[in-house]
């Protein structure tokens, strides 16, 4: 089916052969996108207005969004790059949501037929193939996503997919050990009438992508779109605060059911620390300069118990939420919410939340 990038209706001559040099290929006039909803790895689709556990922060933006879109045809994988300016001291960026844009022309009235994967690389070659192709770094399959709803020919649509809560893509920065360290990735779609949105903007992305055929398991090549619009496809991807990375329990207990966050925790400036699920009771903040992992009362406790670091506990109340002045702070934190009623105590002890893991 790839053949059919090359029959639409804007083909320019093909550049020959090798990767290492761009070919052109073919865009279609897009629809407005529509908000289509939140799908969540670990429930799929909810709904248009949940917590929001994405973010806090914006790590990659690359949605100035043109009038135009492409299809790559079935299984077919159009690799597009960008980069993480490094921004703090852990070289990395934990990506845990991932704003996406497409059209389809697929009848869909049901809006739920399209199935799709998702792949991230962490280190890109330009012009080719990611260093670990084809094995992705991190890979997640979507499905019973929206396609023409409407029988009219063509349906674009805006989904967000929240990675939070143990399914984060933990990514490296630009020179995180390899100067001017790119990432790759993109979204593998089963029908050949639906194709990703052309934009722009996004932090080192090139004006070109590379084609994965992943029937044949082989790199098609270098490709672009003659200039106007550019070789790049919608996605705003959020991350955690600079040098802050969510950790989980290995066997998570029926307790184990808060979600926790916080803004930058950096010695000499203000920091939050935020429950986003309360349901009312109260919360704790409990913090240690070590990691751990112990069983106990249904759920997992995730820092080195019981080495608090004074003044923790702190009452976080029943928003869940902690701001405050930081002094100066160890090399690595580790901070973690316990949810309880009354006064905490073994007996009140209700939930635990995942564990944050601080960088200074």
């Amino acid at each position: 089916m790839f053949r059919n990038i090359l029959t639409g209706i804007a083909v320019l001559a093909l550049v020959a052969n090798a990767s290492a040099q761009t070919q052109t290929a073919n865009f279609k006039k897009a629809a407005t996108p529509e908000f289509a909803g939140v799908y969540r790895v670990d429930t799929g689709f909810v709904s248009s207005s949940p917590e929001m556990r994405m973010g806090p922060d914006v790590v990659y933006n690359n949605s100035i969004i043109g009038n135009y879109y492409t299809t790559p045809g079935a299984f077919q994988s159009y690799l597009d790059e960008g980069a993480f300016p490094d921004r703090g001291i852990s070289g990395t960026e934990q990506v845990n949501g991932f704003e996406w844009l497409y059209c389809s022309g697929t009848p869909d009235a049901a809006g739920n037929s399209l199935n799709v994967t998702i792949v991230m690389y962490n280190e890109g070659v330009a012009c080719d193939a990611p260093i670990n192709w084809p094995n992705p770094d991190c890979g997640y399959m979507v499905s019973g996503l929206p396609g023409d709803i409407g029988a009219n020919g063509l349906s674009c649509w805006q989904v967000w997919l929240d990675f939070s809560g143990g399914y984060e893509c933990t990514l490296q920065t630009e020179d995180a050990g390899v100067t001017d360290r790119q990432f790759n990735w993109s979204v593998v779609y089963e029908d050949d009438a639906t194709g990703p949105f052309l934009t722009r903007g996004g932090y080192r992305t090139e004006d070109f992508f590379v084609w994965d055929d992943t029937l044949a398991g082989a790199i098609v090549g270098c490709y672009w779109f003659g200039g106007v619009p550019f070789a790049s496809f919608g996605v705003k991807l959020y991350g955690m605060s600079n040098d802050t990375n969510a950790y989980y329990s290995s066997a998570p207990g029926a307790a184990d059911t808060v979600d926790f966050t916080s803004t930058e925790i950096k010695a000499g400036s203000q920091g939050t620390w935020a429950v986003t699920n309360p349901t009312g009771n109260n919360y704790s903040l409990v913090a240690t300069m070590a990691a751990g992992e112990i069983s106990v009362l249904g759920g997992t406790l995730l820092i080195d118990y019981p080495n608090f670091l004074p003044p923790t506990p702190l009452a976080m109340g029943s928003a869940g939420s902690l701001t405050t002045n930081l002094p100066a702070l160890p090399p690595h934190l580790y901070t973690q919410a316990i949810e309880h009623t009354g006064n905490l105590s073994a007996a009140t002890v209700a939930g635990f939340s995942n564990g944050l893991h601080h960088m200074n």
